[in-house]
């Protein structure tokens, strides 16, 4: 049922273990030989595989896809049984060894100010974080999201750098009688060069719906905004191990009718709402899986080569401790930063993370 190929450092030869889901071989894998495994698997329609085994691939830097029971890409998976992930399945992609997508890929680390800061507070926040990432922001893509009064403040103190300036929500409409609403053009007019859409403070806290975030998504898109997205499951839906069909059906809803050339402008943040706020953060490896899933949704939507471009980041909880160890995984290409944003020392140590990880790429 599975084939393992792999090769003893000693004897330098290529062995096969057979055995199926009952009864398994345990033996110790010293390197792998991804040429060869390649070539095996090549002519392999499904082939099942057990938990350790993916865990043994995924060590030694191969890259997997995590998609709902019944939806199997070329190479199969098993069934886990995880918090958040029960009934899951994992195909095994090894058509590359972890490093090659995110080398087209840069790092974006994201600073969401929420509804925090005064004037003064915003342009010395600002200006702390510009002077402390300035060797790092030709390697990682750098975007603070400040209130919207002080977007054209924070604009004027960031003026020639590379940090970009985003505003934390965008109305779907252009112009007209939306009072309280800011338009894409505005946000344009007043410096800003990105925008999010769908956080979950607003999808859940103010019921946004997936009909009105795929109008923000594509009126932000079309005036030329690059466009952060935030998908994620609430606690509940985590518990009742629906999150992958929860960050699918977001992501089809948000996206339906946006074109392939507009996503050159899209981004996405996985939000575990959960996480938000909580100091509780997803494992690297859950949160890993629910990024390949998110990219393996992608590739479905419109193909492999957008997929694979597709920046994904983490937006739960991530702090200087804990983001190294997310930024090493395969998928995920950056950090929406809400409370750690606030303090230009703990959020710089996060974008050296994100340098860092990127140059061992």
């Amino acid at each position: 049922i599975f084939e393992l190929i792999h090769s003893s450092v000693g004897e330098q030869q290529r062995r096969v273990i057979h055995g199926n889901n009952r009864r398994r071989r345990n033996e110790t894998v010293c390197r792998f030989r991804f040429k060869e495994v390649d070539e095996a698997l090549s002519d392999l329609k499904c082939c099942w595989w057990p938990v350790h085994v993916l865990n043994l691939l995924q060590s030694c830097g191969s890259r997997f896809l995590m998609c709902e029971r019944g939806r199997m890409g070329p190479i199969g998976g098993i069934s886990v049984s995880r918090a958040g992930m029960s009934g899951m399945r994992y195909p095994v992609r090894l058509a590359s060894a972890k490093g090659n997508e995110m080398a087209r890929r840069m790092p974006c680390i994201g600073g969401n100010w929420k509804m925090n800061t005064c004037r003064d507070e915003a342009i010395s926040l600002a200006a702390a974080v510009a002077a402390g990432v300035e060797s790092s922001s030709k390697e990682v893509e750098i975007v603070l999201f400040p209130p919207a009064p002080w977007l054209t403040a924070v604009a004027d103190v960031l003026k020639g750098s590379a940090i970009g300036v985003g505003a934390q929500d965008v109305s779907s409409h252009q112009e007209g009688a939306w009072t309280g609403q800011i338009s894409a053009g505005m946000l344009l007019d007043a410096g800003c060069s990105h925008a999010l859409v769908g956080h979950s403070e607003r999808r859940h806290g103010l019921d946004e719906t997936d009909t009105l975030l795929n109008a923000k998504v594509q009126g932000g898109l079309e005036a030329g905004l690059n466009v952060m997205l935030c998908i994620g499951e609430t606690l509940a839906e985590r518990e009742a191990g629906t999150t992958a069909s929860i960050v699918e059906s977001q992501l089809r809803a948000d996206l339906a009718g946006i074109s392939p050339e507009a996503l050159a402008g899209l981004s996405i943040a996985y939000e575990p709402v959960w996480a938000i706020g909580t100091g509780r953060t997803a494992a690297p490896a859950d949160a890993q899986a629910v990024h390949a899933v998110i990219r393996h949704v992608i590739a479905e939507m419109y193909d492999a080569s957008i997929a694979d471009a597709m920046r994904i980041l983490y937006g739960g909880s991530m702090k200087s401790e804990n983001a190294s160890d997310l930024l090493s995984e395969p998928d995920i290409d950056g950090g929406l930063i809400g409370g750690a944003s606030l303090h230009a020392e703990k959020f710089i140590p996060i974008v050296e993370a994100a340098l860092a990880t990127r140059a061992m790429d």
